[in-house]
């Protein structure tokens, strides 16, 4: 028997033989329930009663009840005791932090989403205070071995990108979690991400490795442009060359185009640089993507993603002629209005605007007729970043043209941008066309 007072007792079971450790404690408050109608007794603030919280706990061994005992005391006494909780599980956990993103763009949303998708498949039902580490780390290893992926070759592994993707939005979600004492632990926090292969140097620089990359050099990228020079969508392909990303070539609209530079001395918006009069432009300020199905048309990522380019007569050239060819296949469908109506600059023959997923398709097929390494079509934005950076232009000043989050241009730099907007631009027109 349990000495007197302790809160402890030991408790032999129907065979005589086996014991068991119990305690009774006390882990919070909560709401007293109206046995009559199973609803919160509301007292005469109008708020809920409460009343103790009490808990049991049963363990084979003294040891483990004495430790859990000393453990809830503790933290009930710092305030920092989470509750047992066997009802809310993993899918439930999910929900609640998935509620505090509402309010984030769709697509991101989707991402956290995805990224949460196998865990809920395979730990959904599980209580979620029940997760541990190795959970985490075998669902890392599915991803690594193949296990987890939906398309694609079997087998094959999940891209590193989208396995550290999956972990830390994991981590994220139980780091939310704890702070507001729905679980204990973090599970996932101890989880090593994956990190990218060594590779020998000296293999850089061979053909083959060059291959699987896809990288690009300057006369890939003008090989495909020349390939590409007769269809339909050359200007979006050079567009896409000069490094905005896919759902901003997408939502460029004519509106958001002065061809002739006859706006160039008036900003597009107040604190946007100014160019010299006669500088043709254009205003990077939507990103169209497309998420579960559904179109979004909002601001560029990041909060210098909106900004204006000063066009290389290659490019303004290309615009021109686009937005004649398009005119001139307004007449001949006979639709009207209905013809492109949210004046997109890259369109189908009907006027209709491409899909994203369906552009990239496109530039998959146009890759594999140039014969060219094949790069998905994000790739086009890396091969400018790096052909800006081997020309030596400032940082700033890449970062400014492609539109990077770490960029922060105040009224007074202005001016100074914008000779650094159109150096780059010069620099890129000139390498690009050849």
């Amino acid at each position: 028997m349990s000495k007197r007072g302790d809160p402890i007792k030991k408790i032999e079971l129907a065979d005589g033989k086996t014991v068991r450790y119990r305690f009774m404690i006390d882990v919070g408050k909560k709401p007293k329930i109206d046995k009559a109608t199973g609803l919160p007794v509301i007292g005469g603030d109008g708020r809920p009663v409460m009343t103790r919280d009490q808990r049991t706990f049963t363990f084979d061994k003294l040891t483990d009840a004495r430790a859990e005992w000393n453990r809830i005391k503790h933290e009930r006494g710092q305030g920092t005791l989470v509750k047992p909780d066997r009802k809310t599980t993993v899918n439930e956990l999910c929900d609640l932090w998935l509620a505090t993103k509402a309010d984030l763009k769709p697509s991101t949303v989707r991402s956290y989403v995805d990224a949460l998708a196998p865990l809920r498949e395979r730990h959904g039902h599980m209580p979620a205070q029940q997760l541990a580490e190795h959970h985490i780390e075998a669902l890392k290893a599915a991803g690594l071995t193949g296990e987890l992926r939906k398309i694609g070759p079997a087998g094959e592994p999940l891209a590193r990108r989208t396995i550290n993707l999956q972990l830390q939005t994991i981590t994220s979600m139980f780091a939310w979690g704890v702070e507001r004492k729905k679980v204990p632990l973090n599970p996932a926090a101890a989880v090593a991400r994956v990190r990218p292969p060594i590779v020998d140097p000296d293999d850089l620089e061979t053909p083959d490795v060059a291959a699987l990359r896809g990288a690009w050099q300057l006369n890939d990228a003008v090989a495909f442009l020349r390939s590409v020079r007769e269809s339909r969508y050359y200007v979006g392909f050079l567009l896409a060359a000069l490094g905005p990303r896919r759902g901003e070539v997408l939502g460029l609209r004519w509106d958001r185009c002065d061809l002739t530079g006859e706006r160039a001395d008036r900003p597009w918006w107040p604190g946007a640089p100014k160019f010299p009069a006669g500088t043709p432009t254009i205003a990077i300020t939507r990103n169209r993507v497309v998420v579960a199905g559904k179109e979004h048309v909002y601001s560029p990522k990041s909060r210098g993603g909106r900004r204006v380019l000063v066009l290389p007569p290659l490019v303004a050239q290309a615009l021109k002629q686009a937005k004649k060819d398009q005119a001139a296949e307004r007449l001949a469908t006979g639709i009207g209005e209905q013809y492109n109506p949210l004046g997109y600059v890259v369109v189908d023959a009907d006027g209709t605007a491409p899909r994203p997923q369906t552009w990239s398709e496109r530039w998959d097929a146009a890759v594999k007729v140039a014969g060219l390494p094949r790069i998905p079509l994000h790739g086009a934005r890396h091969c400018a970043a790096s052909l800006l950076g081997d020309m030596g232009l400032p940082l700033a000043a890449v970062a400014a043209w492609l539109g990077q989050s770490q960029v922060s241009v105040t009224a007074g730099y202005t001016h100074a941008m914008a000779e650094r907007i159109a150096q780059v631009s010069t620099a890129l027109g000139d390498a690009l066309s050849g």
